[in-house]
């Protein structure tokens, strides 16, 4: 800003700068806008709107709206349906599509060319569950129980503009439907988040 109102900057910088400016603003409303929902959910004051959800049609349309992006990065993406009949739920479609999106987006960022990602749906006992299954680079067992916390970034260099909050967001939204987030993962062979 201080360079544009200085003047004298060329047309070509000048939408350069307008261009930075709009990225920052984008990703500073996203980081405002992550910490108020955090602290709706802290509060219990985020509003789930229940309806019945397949979650095996949830997860497809999920995995269609990715798909495009894991081409284009050569990781192979597929949704695999519940076994024997769809898993439905009472729940907060949006919500849990924004788990699955939070879980998916990270699964692509740690997954290397070549590598698999599965979006699996299914049962256990009376629970519905949903799990991210990725053969990406795996998470080390010392950092394991920090992934879920406010602002925890396994390795600073490698996540960009992330500021660490995705997965503490998944968390809450899975306990405001009463329901977990854990993960399996072993370093070089992948993570699972279910």
């Amino acid at each position: 800003l201080e360079l544009l109102e200085g003047g004298g900057v060329s047309e070509r910088h000048r939408r350069e700068f307008l261009a930075s400016m709009s990225q920052e603003t984008a990703r500073l409303e996203r980081l405002v806008e992550e910490q108020l929902q955090l602290a709706r959910l802290d509060a219990g004051a985020l509003p789930l709107e229940r309806e019945r959800v397949d979650l095996g049609e949830l997860a497809s349309r999920v995995v269609a709206s990715r798909a495009p992006l894991a081409g284009r990065e050569g990781v192979d993406l597929a949704a695999v349906p519940a076994a024997d009949e769809p898993v439905v739920v009472e729940a907060d479609a949006a919500r849990v599509e924004q788990i699955m999106l939070i879980l998916l987006d990270n699964a692509l960022r740690h997954t290397p060319a070549g590598g698999r990602i599965g979006v699996a749906v299914g049962r256990d006992g009376e629970e519905a569950t949903v799990a991210v299954r990725d053969t990406g680079e795996g998470i080390p067992a010392e950092a394991q129980p920090f992934v879920f916390d406010r602002f925890y970034r396994g390795d600073a260099s490698r996540e960009g503009r992330s500021a660490g909050l995705g997965l503490a967001i998944a968390r809450g939204l899975a306990d405001a439907h009463r329901g977990s987030l854990g993960l399996r993962s072993e370093v070089g062979a992948g993570s699972t988040f279910t």
